[in-house]
């Protein structure tokens, strides 16, 4: 190759046919029949803006992480890697896994970790395998402490590096044993560095500790200057640092010849890898790649990622036969928060998002009797008057009769803006003050029919209240059975939720704005209803002020467009729940007592002092009981555990867990350490875990744990290695981290 022809290869292309196609682009090399670089947002599925309707919007990252399924998210994977192959493009910008070790952060919801690096680990490589067994390339992001989106591009995470061995890399750790081709650096700086020229964080520790060998590519306009021989290998999405910039400094000897060289081979090697030289895709952009079987996917996964938190007096599951009024409550109902914003934002058709009011009307064999009318007609625009200031995903689009058909493709838009070529969603309509050049306002009219009962030949009925009106809401819960709350959370990129509340302020900057008064209209419908349910979406950790109030709680995160189906199977039983939690959920805001230094940051320098003791660390620590401990799920049967058998020579723990209950069904059954004293770390982590077959009543499995030598390690910032820690460890093996159901010791280290 020639230098030129190098360098082109190192940055992405802006102004080359077929770049405004996809969100990064690499202009192929005709000569030697190197492939373009077709890449695309993102960790959800196929982000399309130019297209929206033509993908599937499958749960989110953090989603996949609740179900503990290593083969469920190896096939959430390959699912999106065949979409995004599909559609031509030949690297995934996903999956996500930074901790979240800020409950409010605004990307938490992308993350398949949640807040532990074992769990990031052991979940993330399957989702690398899955992407990449469709033959498109993975993207492992952000590397590394992006674990906030306030000030992300000027913060500086002060980490040391045992925390950052022993918690922050990993996830990454497990990407790269998975083969993951490509990796992107972030925003944020790492002590004082920023992370897309840090040598010591991308050349000692990925390239070097870590053994990554794929290429890293910075994040979008996270190149700050030709930082090649720090570690970064490709500037995305321009050539601003790495085009003439670059090419001039390897001429004239600065950059060495063998630096280019090894960058360009980290990049070709999994574009070989992949097949991308061997088979050529020439799919498009624009195809509509969404099907039948895709939609169920994302049903099926969304279903095994709801998380039973509560269950008193067996609320649940519903029969589907026994005579019952069943009330649906909230604005959720209707319009559920089904995909996160930013890069991370999926638009699925219309007609494919399924809510629960209509997941459960199906699951009846009953019809809407007065389906929501969505119309965005161009001849309803409103010149010279502004939106409301919250805006959603911009669009590019040719008139206003294209902008009109995406906002009804998309159900969290009551109205848009339309002004030369871009189309912007907003979820209310709201005219102000008259602006001069303001752009064309629409509003997108939905309906809201007057509730009333629909019922079965069994009389099993179900109505809908937006549960806006506290005095409708109330008369309508007094003559249910069961009321089911709805209650949802948005989150984006760019912006950290300002709380943890599910009735966020209306002077929220989230684009989806949650529902006002959701607290208390669960309140409300737990004082008058008979029984109540709460089936609550959230971008991760949320506040839960009203669980002692009611009877259930089903609990999720960002879960896709088959939600309304999801729910309803399992509240009638359909699927027996068997996802947990991985992050704890908190009493109360900052429950676990972080300063300003520590987030957002004092002078854009975030402390990380906290060290490894984040989330259930924290709360083991220092005695705190959450309101819903990490790992934990219930199930619609229950389970026993006995026989643990712990073999010190082997590293190996076992239990047998027998399915108690009378119901088919699932357990995670987790495994945790408890480190020597002399190791000066957390007490209590986890190093295990196994997800049951769905095991007949009676029936049991016995679970085995396999422990390496970094399970049994920590990181000695001295030597910059791991060292292995000698003595007797606390073996815990349970249902969750604050429910262990069998204890014992291993020996690890000795003669």
């Amino acid at each position: 190759m020639e230098l030129q022809e190098k360098v082109d290869m190192l940055h992405g292309w802006a102004g080359t046919a077929g770049a405004a196609e996809y969100v990064g682009y690499v202009a192929a090399n005709t000569r030697l029949n190197i492939p373009a670089m077709t890449l695309n947002d993102g960790p959800q599925g196929f982000r399309s803006n130019n297209h929206p309707g033509t993908s599937t919007a499958f749960p989110a990252g953090m989603t996949i992480g609740a179900t503990w399924d290593r083969g469920l998210a190896e096939q959430w994977g390959a699912a999106m890697g065949a979409e995004f192959s599909a559609k031509g493009s030949n690297v995934q910008l996903g999956p996500g896994m930074n901790l979240a070790r800020v409950p409010q952060n605004g990307r938490n919801f992308e993350y398949c970790s949640g807040a532990d690096p074992y769990l990031g680990y052991e979940m993330v490589g399957p989702v690398v395998q899955g992407i990449q067994s469709a033959g498109v390339i993975a993207n492992a992001k952000h590397y590394v402490h992006n674990n906030q989106e306030t000030n992300r591009d000027t913060v500086s995470a002060e980490v040391d590096e045992r925390t950052r061995h022993e918690l922050y890399y990993r996830p990454f750790a497990g990407a790269v044993d998975a083969g993951v081709g490509s990796i992107m650096c972030s925003y944020n700086l790492v002590n004082g560095v920023y992370a897309c020229e840090n040598p010591e964080t991308l050349n000692t520790d990925l390239k070097g500790h870590l053994g990554f060998d794929g290429w890293v590519m910075s994040d979008w306009g996270a190149t700050h200057s030709t930082s090649i021989a720090a570690g970064l290998d490709q500037q995305m999405p321009d050539d601003s640092f790495f085009g003439a910039a670059l090419l001039a400094q390897a001429q004239n000897g600065t950059v060495p010849a063998s630096v280019i060289d090894g960058s360009l081979g980290r990049i070709l090697r999994p574009m070989f890898q992949m097949g991308l030289f061997d088979k050529p895709n020439n799919n498009a952009e624009n195809t509509d790649v969404t099907s039948p079987e895709a939609s169920l996917k994302a049903q099926q996964f969304a279903a095994a990622a709801q998380i039973l938190l509560k269950n008193e007096g067996h609320a649940l599951p519903l029969s589907l036969s026994e005579p019952k009024k069943i009330l649906l409550v909230g604005q959720a109902a209707r319009t559920p928060i089904v995909a996160g914003g930013g890069s991370g934002a999926v638009f699925p058709k219309a007609e494919a998002v399924i809510s629960p009011w209509a997941g459960f009307l199906h699951l009846l064999g009953l019809a809407d009797p007065d389906p929501q009318v969505v119309r965005c007609d161009p001849s309803a625009a409103k010149p010279n008057k502004k939106i409301n200031q919250w805006g959603c995903e911009s669009l590019q689009a040719a008139s206003l009769q294209d902008c009109a058909t995406a906002c009804e493709n998309y159900a969290p838009c009551n109205a848009f803006s339309f002004q030369g070529t871009r189309c912007n969603f907003y979820p209310t309509y709201k005219e102000v003050l008259p602006a001069p050049n303001g752009p064309v306002v629409v509003a997108c009219i939905r309906s809201r029919p007057e509730p009333q009962w629909v019922c079965t030949a069994e009389q099993v009925c179900v109505a809908v209240v937006d549960g806006t009106d506290d005095a409708q809401t109330q008369v309508w819960a007094a003559q249910a059975d069961v009321a089911i709350a709805f209650v949802a959370q948005f989150a984006k990129e760019g912006t950290d939720r300002p709380n943890l509340r599910f009735d966020l302020d209306q002077t929220s900057q989230n684009c989806q704005l949650p529902q006002a008064g959701a607290d208390q209209m669960v309140s409300t419908v737990a004082k008058a209803a008979k029984q109540t349910v709460v089936a609550a979406t959230a971008p991760g950790a949320a506040l839960t002020p009203w669980r002692d109030l009611v009877d259930a709680i089903v609990y999720s995160y960002i879960p896709g467009q088959g939600y309304g189906a999801a729910i309803a199977d399992v509240v009638f039983g359909n699927v027996n729940p068997s996802a947990k939690l991985t992050v704890s959920l908190p009493l109360r805001e900052n429950d676990q007592q972080m300063t300003k230094s520590q987030y957002p940051g004092v002078k854009l320098v975030g402390e990380y002092s906290e060290g490894m003791y984040i989330d259930y660390r924290w709360y083991t620590q220092n005695k705190v009981t959450p309101a819903f401990p990490f790992g934990h799920g219930l199930s619609y049967t229950t389970f026993a555990y006995s026989d643990l058998v712990v073999d010190s020579a082997a590293q190996t723990v076992s239990a047998k867990v027998t399915n108690s209950g009378a119901v088919a069904g699932a357990e995670v059954a987790q495994l945790y350490l408890g480190f020597p004293e002399s190791a000066d770390t957390p007490p209590i982590q986890l190093k295990g875990f196994v997800k049951t077959a769905f095991l007949a009543p009676g029936a049991a499995e016995t679970v085995t744990f396999k422990l390496n030598a970094i399970d049994l390690s920590v990181w000695n910032a001295t030597v910059h290695a791991w060292q292995p820690v000698v003595g007797t460890f606390g073996v815990s093996v349970g249902a969750s981290v604050a429910d262990p159901r069998l204890t014992g010791s291993l020996f690890a280290g000795l003669p």
